[in-house]
């Protein structure tokens, strides 16, 4: 799971070893440099450090701090020093456009023109570069430079008012128009040939973006100053220069985005049809009900368990990561991302490695590890040589059960229940890849919607290209989310009673 990366930095002034390694843009904080999630191990070299915090004594083992393991967030050296970045992440499986290759009925403004629809994601960024005739031609993908601020929207949104707002503008817009070179070199064309593009994202990502303040998003009742809906030329954005012109669909909330709605109008949700629930399941859960022809929405904050945050072996869909954990004539098998050695597990292999053990009796219905009927503090995933402990599974309890009581209480409010959905579509990277029978089996979707589950893919960029192309998308968007009903969950009453009661395994 190691890999050296020895380096001088600078720790004048006060800095820490995390704070010189972000000017040298060498380290991956997934919490924001808050010493919570564990990921920033470094090693240090020669004396003058500060002592440990209490973050570090409660993340560190007595071992790593006597090898000279510290947090990069939390170890404060004296002028120039020698750090050595224990971990840092592999290349990332980022979830693309899936075989849709044209787009038909066509905009007619949109005949023989070139254009670009991009998914800017809190963890990873998509592009796709569309030709006349609405022929997909390029696409190019990669993990969000923003993360040096926190794999989360909240880290990054704080460090924004702390005075990284620019810095996190250029992040976005210079991610976003990275990929769009990319993307129309394998295209074959100019960006100076862009006619037109729609980025969506969600409400955070939009707002860093187009360098508004994102004061509102950081605190209740968490009203953005923009939902979009509205045009920017290329270069207004930082993007695309020349008379090119970006869209950015309207959020529906200040924690329910473009992303989501984009999701909505991909999968047909605002339109007329049976009972339907959409989750993009994440750090932030963004969730809609299609029932009795109103459209309801809400957002959960789930932790970041389910991207490898907050987990002691835990790391992003990145090469290395057990992904995939099932059963095999009684015995625990698994499989990791890139087929080599397991380096850690990511969300989708979390899931599934406790349904396993629920099946097999070693996880009981409060979430204790067992051994022969006896509580045990870790267990190994199979043969992997990764464990979890008793730690992680109470992290992915909270996570899993604010997913899964966003959607009861979404269900609650329509007055309508699970048996009802006829399908649930499964959006983003982690939704796509996890197994439906495990969601089910641990609570995280109703049991009885495990096999009404459809894996969409990257439903946001499939709607960002819907409505860049689609004749009537960019306004069944704007009217999904302009008429979307928001459920504050911080408010609701039954929230909470559905939270505890969706604790159990």
């Amino acid at each position: 799971m190691e890999k050296e990366n020895g380096m001088k930095i600078d720790c004048g002034g006060g800095k820490t070893v995390g704070e010189a390694l972000r000017e040298q843009k060498a380290l991956f904080t997934p919490c924001g440099g808050r010493g919570i999630c564990g990921k920033c191990r470094v090693r240090i070299l020669g004396g003058g450090w500060s002592p440990p915090t209490e973050e570090e004594k409660r993340l560190l083992s007595e071992e790593e701090l006597a090898q000279g393991v510290r947090l990069a967030c939390q170890a404060r050296g004296r002028g120039i020093c020698e750090a050595e970045v224990l971990w840092i992440p592999g290349e990332m499986h980022i979830l693309g456009a899936g075989e849709e290759r044209v787009f038909d009925p066509l905009r007619k403004d949109m005949r023989g023109k070139y254009g670009f629809a991009a998914d800017l994601g809190t963890t990873t960024a998509v592009v796709q570069v569309w030709g006349p005739e609405g022929a997909l031609l390029g696409e190019a993908a990669g993990p969000n430079p923003q993360q040096r601020f926190g794999g989360d929207v909240i880290s990054r949104v704080q460090s924004a008012l702390q005075g990284h707002a620019e810095e996190l503008r250029r992040l976005a817009a210079g991610c976003l128009k990275g990929l769009l070179e990319k993307a129309c070199r394998k295209a074959g064309v100019s960006p100076a040939s862009l006619a037109e593009g729609v980025v969506v994202g969600n409400t955070a990502m939009l707002t860093l973006l187009a360098g508004v303040s994102p004061r509102g998003l950081s605190a209740f009742p968490f009203e953005p100053e923009e939902y979009f809906g509205r045009w920017y030329s290329g270069e207004e954005l930082g993007l695309c220069g020349g008379d090119s012109r970006v869209y950015l669909p309207r959020c529906a909330a200040g924690y329910v985005g473009a992303d989501a709605v984009a999701a909505v109008v991909a999968a047909g949700l605002d339109r007329p049809g049976p009972v339907r629930l959409l989750a993009d399941i994440g750090t932030n859960g963004e969730m809609f009900l299609a029932a009795e022809g109103r459209l309801l929405c809400c957002s959960t904050a789930a932790g970041p368990a389910f991207e490898g945050g907050g987990i002691s072996c835990g790391m992003p869909g990145t090469d290395g990561a057990i992904s995939r954990v099932f059963l095999r004539e009684g015995k625990v098998v698994w499989e990791s991302l890139g087929g080599g050695a397991p380096a850690g597990v990511c969300g989708s292999g979390l899931l599934d490695a406790a349904a396993a053990w629920k099946h097999l009796g070693f996880l009981d219905g409060t979430g204790l590890l067992l051994e022969g009927g006896e509580p045990v503090s870790r267990r190994e995933i199979g043969d992997s040589g990764v464990c979890l402990i008793q730690k992680d599974i109470r992290n992915l309890q909270l996570a899993k059960s604010a997913i899964r009581a966003g959607m009861d209480t979404l269900l609650l409010r329509a007055g309508t229940k699970a048996e009802q959905v006829e399908t649930l579509y499964l959006a983003g990277g982690f939704g796509t890849r996890l197994d439906p029978a495990s969601a089910g089996a641990i609570g995280l979707i109703p049991p009885a919607l495990a096999e009404r589950s459809v894996a969409m893919g990257n439903g946001a960029l499939r709607g960002a290209a819907a409505i860049l192309l689609g004749r009537g998308m960019r306004e069944r968007a704007r009217e999904a989310a302009e008429n979307a009903v928001h459920l504050e969950l911080a408010a609701d009453p039954d929230f909470m009673d559905c939270y505890m009661e969706n604790m159990m395994f």
